[in-house]
């Protein structure tokens, strides 16, 4: 299902799909920061470079290649995402404030992508999430959220829809079938009958 903001990106948004809650804590930009204080924060041990998590998780350590300004990663750069000391997730684009912005691609543990535009660590706007065996998914992302119709391709089949819904599925030159797309986040979508059994290719 759909691996949404971000597998590892459950270690941060990931972008991988979860929207911030109200109230909590925005990248800080230039503003001071007590790193040690807000657990949104995880510093790399030898860039001694902050970068933002949206979603706060102890085990989680980073290393950031890339500029460094204020404390706290800025500019394009590369953020590898470790748990408990094991690859986690990647993310390659642009950051801004410690947190990712702007063009990037997130990878997770298994080499599944998102491509798409990022604000305060969670993924904005059109994004495409790739996976192992070449299906894909089109969406478009809201503080982290696929919302709205979606385009997810596997094999010969496209399903075109909402998420957790039902929607049509087509094969090249064959006619339309109610489907079911289901999405559990941060793993590859799951094509299912109306009823939630195993869609029949």
């Amino acid at each position: 299902m759909i691996r949404i903001l971000l597998t590892a990106a459950a270690l941060l948004a990931a972008g991988s799909a979860q929207a911030q809650a109200p109230g909590q804590p925005k990248p800080a930009g230039t503003r001071y920061v007590d790193y040690a204080k807000d657990p949104h924060w995880v510093v790399d041990p030898l860039s001694k470079c902050a970068v933002y998590n949206t979603r706060p998780d102890p085990a989680i350590t980073v290393r950031w290649a890339g500029p460094c300004v204020n404390g706290m990663a800025e500019g394009k750069g590369i953020i590898v995402y470790s748990r408990n000391n094991r690859f986690a997730a990647k993310y390659d684009g642009g950051v801004s404030g410690g947190a990712r912005n702007g063009r990037g691609v997130y990878y997770t543990a298994n080499f599944d992508q998102l491509s798409v535009n990022w604000k305060d660590g969670l993924a904005e706007g059109l994004g495409e999430w790739t996976y192992g065996d070449k299906s894909y998914l089109r969406a478009r992302f809201y503080r982290g959220e696929a919302r709205g119709d979606v385009l997810y391709r596997q094999g010969d089949w496209d399903y075109n829809g909402p998420l957790n819904d039902v929607g049509a599925v087509t094969s090249h030159g064959g006619s339309p079938r109610p489907a079911r797309l289901a999405n559990v986040p941060y793993q590859q979508p799951r094509l299912q009958n109306p009823d939630g059994s195993p869609f029949g290719f």
